[in-house]
């Protein structure tokens, strides 16, 4: 196994695709009791929880539905940058050199794919929010990310090597990953079809 120097250090956000982002966003904000941030269009909903992060789950307009990108934080630049040639060593795609970001929540970053075509950004420098205070019932974060994977080698070794990602546990169905101190950020099946 490939010793990895950086790592990063939480599951920021996950963003979901689907045909009806504002539809969607009142099961989010009635049922799970998320709050909505920042301006909005109709094509883009950011909803955050109680937890500083800017967002942990943006609904997109999109002609599929289905995870578009699992947003990644980093401690830092360095890190950040540290992370991009981490991802270019293993040939993953990238959308270019870590950069400033556009938008509400601002931050620096860049997004790359797995072996298996799932997207990934990792960012920092967020405009994240000053209240963070836990309420007993509304969600602080999200907690972890389950993925099928067709060819759970190729992925589990591309979020190790690439993104600093550790395994923590493991059972004849999935694989369990951490990257901070929380039990699990990602769990990544044994499927035949991603």
């Amino acid at each position: 196994a490939a010793m990895t120097k950086h790592s990063v250090r939480a599951v920021r956000a996950v963003e979901l695709g689907g045909g009806a982002p504002t539809r969607a966003a009142r099961f989010f904000t009635e049922v799970w009791r998320l709050t909505p941030v920042a301006a909005t269009s109709g094509d883009t909903v950011d909803l955050r929880g109680t937890a500083a992060f800017h967002h942990i789950l943006r609904l997109r307009r999109a002609p599929q539905t289905g995870v578009i990108r699992i947003v990644l934080d980093a401690a830092d630049r360095a890190t950040t940058e540290a992370l991009y040639a981490q991802v270019r060593s293993t040939g993953a795609p990238v959308d270019g050199a870590p950069r400033a970001l556009l938008g509400a929540a601002g931050g620096y970053g860049f997004g790359c794919q797995d072996p298996e075509g799932r997207g990934y950004a990792v960012l920092c420098d967020v405009r994240d929010h000053a209240d963070s205070a836990d309420a007993p019932d509304r969600p602080r974060k999200i907690s972890h990310v389950n993925l099928n994977c067709a060819d759970n080698e190729a992925s589990f070794v591309f979020l190790r090597d690439a993104l600093g990602f550790r395994l923590a546990d493991e059972t004849k169905q999935h694989r369990f990953l951490n990257c901070n101190t929380d039990h699990l950020s990602l769990v990544i099946g044994f499927n035949d079809a991603a």
